[in-house]
């Protein structure tokens, strides 16, 4: 066993050597788990959450955009062709009576 100065010094180099397995291990084991966790978390998180979003999305929208567009459209195309049509045949049914009742009184 050492005493003095000398203990002193061996003291001193074994801790240097713990410490710096310490910090070594630290850097090795931290970078290590914080690099695989947070690359994992956000590859995991962001392709969940962008696939389920973008799908969800485009699904909702699309469907939604389909099915309002789509039955909007028809609704008014075919009310606005019916009405318009259907007047348009009216207006010509009168003014055909109206130049049939002229003609028939010269």
């Amino acid at each position: 066993m050492l005493s003095g100065p000398q203990a002193i010094e061996e003291f001193k180099l074994e801790m240097t050597i713990i410490m710096e397995a310490g910090v070594i291990w630290m850097f090795n084991n931290c970078h290590s788990l914080l690099f695989h966790w947070s690359h994992s978390l956000l590859f995991h998180w962001s392709h969940s959450l962008l696939l389920h979003w973008s799908h969800s999305l485009l699904f909702h929208w699309s469907h939604s955009l389909l099915f309002h567009w789509s039955h909007s459209l028809l609704f008014h195309w075919s009310h606005s062709l019916l009405f318009h049509w259907s007047h348009s045949l009216l207006f010509n049914k009168e003014l055909d009576s109206v130049q049939i009742s002229v003609l028939n009184k010269t």
